[in-house]
């Protein structure tokens, strides 16, 4: 795993050096394909493949793990830049990651999955930030939902319990919460709410039991 994380970090420097590599016929690289690239690890599996367009550009970039065989990363990739799809995937063979990448950043709907192969999040980029809709799910249920703008919570976010049931209500302005908070027990009474300033807790808030009757009211 150590070694594939490695191979992201000089992904432009191995594609910089492209023309120099198709030089050397050595290097256990495999020049029977002029359109694809390859390199082994010493157990004899595949460690890369970089393919090839018509002016010996990569337009496609694969790494595989060494124990397996089994696919780590594919990104495409043009003008020396990531462009278009990119997937990531764990050990198992399950999806880890996927999305597309302009100009070398994220851009657009990107999903990741945890390495049951279950959805983890799916949020939507601009710029190479989170802007717009972003959901996160636990066990295959929704956990959360609300929006970014320049990569920080904006607006009101939603969270929910593993029985679909409502668990909070809060507002956030610039990555910060603030405004109006409310928080619910699995049967759908209120448990506390108040207000958040800058992350804090603000002013008065309202502690209820699981019935829905005032226990206390605390001041910040």
């Amino acid at each position: 795993m150590k070694k594939l994380i490695s191979h992201i970090a000089i992904l432009l420097l191995f594609i910089s050096c492209n023309a120099q590599e198709k030089k050397d016929k050595n290097n256990s690289t495999n020049i029977s394909n002029p359109k694809e690239l390859k390199t082994f690890y010493d157990n004899g599996n595949v460690n890369e493949i970089k393919y090839l367009n018509e002016n010996e550009e990569v337009t496609k970039w694969e790494i595989y793990y060494e124990k397996n065989g089994k696919i780590g990363l594919r990104y495409e990739i043009r003008d020396g830049k990531f462009e278009g799809m990119a997937e990531e995937f764990y050990e198992n063979g399950k999806l880890k990651m996927s999305g597309r990448h302009k100009n070398d950043i994220r851009d657009g709907e990107w999903k990741t999955y945890i390495e049951d192969g279950q959805l983890e999040d799916v949020s939507n980029y601009k710029d190479g930030e989170k802007n717009g809709d972003s959901k996160s799910y636990r066990n295959g249920q929704l956990a959360s939902i609300g929006k970014y703008e320049n990569g920080k919570e904006v607006g009101e976010w939603k969270g929910y319990y593993e029985n679909k049931a409502l668990e909070r209500i809060v507002n956030y302005k610039n990555g910060e919460l603030n405004g109006l908070a409310k928080y619910y027990y699995e049967n759908g009474k209120i448990r506390e709410e108040g207000n958040f300033k800058n992350y804090n807790r603000y002013g008065e808030w309202k502690i209820y039991n699981e019935q829905g009757k005032l226990l206390k009211t605390e001041k910040y």
